[in-house]
């Protein structure tokens, strides 16, 4: 391995990370990437597939594989768990949330004060704060207790959940961004709540997107984010943020987002070895 190129470290488990295939934009810029297990990952192995800390690398698979990613790689990953926490950012950019009508409340207390939010609200969205998160976001009404507690079974009572009044998003685009810069590529991924993907995103997301990179500027810890816009009602919103390492690209521009990643991943390379 030289350290003029870029090691991905890629999951083995790609069948359960739902990430999308690298390998061919990885291969077209000339990068490398290994397959390599969690357990390698987070322990090592005998024979180390890769010399730590003698070359540069990056992660890219399932959040389980990110969280076994060790401090050893550098960088290793751009999944900031504590950034990417919905209590940390939303802070910041609450006013582009499409769901901006937000509380938060502890797993524990979920139950208890639904009733009142039904009453208020009819149906409420559900979805836990942390960015790995434990389950997927849904929508509850008065029938559903029962499923509440079954998502809620994985997450500890001191946990935050974010709750807001269910909306009806028309669609949802996934935006691929630098810290405090450029729209790198972007991608459709949901029509009226089904899978759809299509490489055209409308320039008013565009728009919405970039002014939420500006908004978390230059503090935002990850080189390279995330960015998920809906259109809800004719306004386009933020839907929320995630980690770089995990997400799908869907139909975005594969060998765009790999060749700013390298570029990206080679400057913290640099000014660590400085």
């Amino acid at each position: 391995m030289t350290n003029d190129k870029l090691t991905w470290l890629l999951d083995e488990k790609q069948e359960e990370s739902g990430a999308s295939d690298l390998k061919p934009a990885i291969e077209s810029i000339g990068d490398h990437h290994i397959t390599i297990s969690r357990q390698e990952a987070r322990h090592g192995s005998p024979q180390q597939t890769i010399p730590l800390h003698l070359c540069p690398t990056l992660a890219y698979g399932s959040v389980e594989f990110n969280k076994a990613v060790r401090a050893d790689f550098y960088p290793g990953k751009w999944c900031d768990w504590t950034e990417l926490r919905c209590d940390h950012y939303y802070a910041s950019i609450g006013k582009f949330l499409i769901n901006d009508d937000y509380i938060f409340l502890p797993s524990g207390e979920v139950m208890r004060r639904l009733p009142d939010l039904l009453k208020e609200w009819e149906q409420v969205f559900l979805r836990p704060s942390r960015a790995d998160k434990p389950f997927s976001g849904f929508v509850a009404n008065a029938d559903t207790g029962e499923d509440i507690k079954l998502r809620l079974r994985n997450m500890t009572p001191s946990d935050l959940v974010v709750l807001a009044s269910a909306k009806a998003i028309e669609a949802e685009y996934r935006l691929v961004a630098v810290r405090a810069g450029k729209i790198v590529a972007s991608s459709q991924y949901l029509q009226h709540g089904q899978f759809f993907s299509a490489p055209q995103t409308p320039p008013e997301a565009l728009a919405v997107a970039e002014t939420i990179v500006l908004a978390l500027g230059k503090d935002f810890p990850d080189p390279m984010l995330v960015i998920d816009i809906g259109k809800c009602e004719g306004r386009y919103g933020l839907v929320e943020i995630n980690g770089f390492s995990f997400a799908n690209f869907y139909a975005c521009d594969l060998e765009a987002i790999v060749r700013v990643a390298h570029e990206q991943a080679m400057m913290e390379w640099q000014e660590m070895k400085q």
